[in-house]
């Protein structure tokens, strides 16, 4: 257990004190995951049931009218096109939920150990990924579909953008994006930067983005209310394994502090976009 952890219980409680006092902020929260084996859909359901005891839970079609009510609303992600996330699509399908799945369609292309080689570089920091990992097919994203989730472009590698020279962050932005829509046949809206940490953005990336998504989800922690532009998102990752304490930590945003820097400096490279 980490110190962040084991300070939790006690951070929560100051946390919840002065919200008391100060009142909490009100806007949208965009939970992120990853990897959702079947061995975690307890862990998923007791996350939906402290979701729904923050605030409410919403469908992802729902962000502009969400953002501007009253208290705190979330929205449900899921990053990387991992195969487990077709088991938490049918779960949360059960539970009455909608959420967001970003997919690198270029990953999803491959198979066999093409796809192993390109997701350990793309996922696992160039270590093997588990021998039971593997990603969704075209099939399984098109059952996630029709359940009514909706599919948002997180790139068509994987890359992170700020590597990337100006000639090739059309391909993996856009190219994303309608690599989606012409195989599943639907609009792609959504857009998440591949890593989510501000060092993995730039204004140029930026730019680019703004040219094909509507929204653009980073991994930078906050809430996301009327004053948050449509391509500075805030993103709050979550882990399911985490003690409950810390994860409702995260969920009520105890965490928000921490990343107001990042998000300062996300907000002023979208606002140069526009200039």
């Amino acid at each position: 257990m980490t110190l962040r952890h084991k300070l939790a219980p006690a951070w929560l409680t100051g946390l919840r004190l002065c919200r008391a006092i100060k009142g909490a902020p009100s806007g949208a929260r965009i939970i992120i995951l990853h990897n959702t084996p079947k061995a975690d859909l307890p862990a998923l359901e007791n996350c939906v049931h402290m979701l729904r005891q923050s605030g409410t839970l919403a469908h992802p079609n729902e962000f502009d009218v969400i953002r501007r009510q009253p208290g705190t609303t979330y929205l449900m992600s899921f990053d990387d096109g991992f195969a487990s996330n077709l088991v938490a699509a049918q779960h949360l399908n059960k539970l009455g939920v909608s959420a967001l799945f970003f997919i690198c369609p270029e990953l999803v292309a491959l198979t066999g150990e093409n796809q192993r080689k390109a997701m350990a570089n793309a996922f696992f920091g160039g270590r093997p990924p588990p021998n039971d990992c593997r990603l969704l097919t075209w099939d399984e994203i098109e059952e996630i579909k029709s359940l009514g989730h909706i599919i948002g472009a997180h790139g068509q590698t994987h890359a992170r953008l700020t590597t990337l020279a100006d000639s090739e962050l059309e391909h993996e932005i856009i190219g994303a994006g309608d690599s989606l829509c012409s195989r599943l046949g639907t609009e792609i809206s959504w857009y998440a930067y591949s890593f989510g940490d501000i060092g993995s953005i730039s204004a140029d990336a930026m730019s680019v983005i703004r040219t094909r998504y509507r929204y653009c989800r980073s991994g930078v922690r906050g809430i996301n209310d009327t004053n948050v532009d449509a391509y500075a998102l805030r993103g709050e990752e979550i882990r399911l394994d985490a003690p409950q304490n810390y994860q409702r930590l995260v969920l009520e945003g105890g965490l928000d502090a921490h990343y107001r820097r990042a998000r300062e400096t996300l907000d002023a490279m979208v606002k140069a976009t526009l200039l």
